[in-house]
């Protein structure tokens, strides 16, 4: 039995689910309720133990039916049972007549009833808006059509969390070479005016699909000529990480101390914080803001001084040599093949200050 059913174990309970949540939204959206998918899936779960007792068939939610009962103006269970009633004196008084009905008439009454269900205008707003999204409905129909409805099913919602996850393992990063005058501030004495330092700033999480992607946008940087003095890893939108994250962070660490290169994270939040904490990976340094973090490369961290944000309009460069400094970094950061970082239009028009 087994070798007949196959992956038939597998599909048939998911392709029940999704066909249940599917018609299940749809329905919720048109008569205006909200549905709760942990009851539907206890009601299916418990339903199917106990039809397994009496030989019944697999229960789960249905397109077909679910269509032609929204048709009739059914509104409570209590449709079922005039539906079970309806099958049984057919199959006992009316089968023989059966056999006179063209299958195509039958088709009709589930194209009809599921004629509400199409809207095709949708498809001109997932265009309108974010044209990815029509990937899973077209893998979906083709395959439905083409093949098998259950396959089509299970094709597309793999190829919706495919979708879903690519983000998760491309997430953004900015590289923002700067020079000492735009991260400190003017009571801090530096004696160093030469070095530049890189601002790395993270927009989405990071979690293991995105650590090799990380690694590789980051590599650059190893390259650099002149190298940078260190290098600033902003967390401020970085609400979680995982083991393999705080593994590869731990790499990226040791590779830029054997280029003596400080790495200093800042804006870190308390779940990722108490987690790299947890992990003490080997020469982790951290601090409350980007400032702050730039005294710790520079040495400066005991001394106190106003805070010297950020902005266009604070950014004044003062030298001739940080200039070109910043310039070479910003250079061979562009002409990388990685595009996983962008620089900042201030870093670009730098020499025009």
């Amino acid at each position: 039995m087994t070798g007949i059913i196959g992956a038939g174990y597998i599909i048939v309970p998911v392709l029940g689910l999704i066909e249940a949540m599917a018609i299940g939204g749809v329905f919720a959206r048109k008569a205006g309720y909200v549905i709760d998918p942990n009851q539907e899936l206890i009601c299916y779960g418990i339903g199917n133990v106990l039809t397994a007792f009496f030989s019944g068939f697999p229960i789960t939610g249905t397109f077909s039916r679910t269509a032609v009962n929204a048709q009739s103006g059914v509104r409570t269970p209590a449709g079922g049972i005039v539906t079970g009633a309806i099958v049984l004196i057919a199959l006992q008084f009316l089968t023989p007549l059966f056999y006179y009905i063209p299958g195509a008439s039958l088709a009709v009454v589930i194209i009809l009833a599921v004629n509400d269900m199409i809207t095709v205008h949708k498809l001109w707003i997932f265009w309108k808006t974010r044209k990815i999204d029509l990937i899973p409905w077209f893998v979906t129909f083709c395959v439905s059509l083409g093949y098998n409805i259950a396959y089509g099913v299970i094709i597309g919602a793999g190829v919706s969390i495919i979708l879903l996850l690519y983000p998760a393992s491309r997430p953004k990063i900015r590289l923002m070479p700067c020079n000492p005058s735009e991260l400190l501030g003017p009571g801090d004495h530096l004696v160093d005016k030469e070095s530049s330092v890189i601002v790395a700033k993270f927009y989405n999480g990071l979690l293991y699909p995105a650590i090799e992607y990380t690694r590789a946008t980051i590599m650059p940087l190893y390259t650099a000529k002149p190298f940078p003095k260190g290098v600033i890893f902003d967390f401020h939108h970085v609400a979680v990480i995982d083991t393999t994250t705080v593994q590869g962070i731990r790499i990226l660490l040791e590779s830029f101390k054997k280029k003596n290169v400080d790495v200093v994270f800042c804006h870190l939040r308390k779940s990722v914080d108490e987690l790299l904490t947890k992990s003490k990976p080997k020469f982790f340094k951290k601090a409350d803001t980007v400032q702050d973090a730039a005294r710790i490369i520079f040495g400066l961290h005991e001394a106190a001084s106003s805070p010297a944000p950020l902005g266009p309009g604070s950014r004044k460069r003062r030298d001739n040599n940080n200039t070109r400094n910043q310039m070479e970094i910003a250079r061979q950061l562009s002409g990388s093949v990685n595009p996983g970082f962008e620089l900042t239009d201030e870093t670009r028009n730098g020499s025009n200050k």
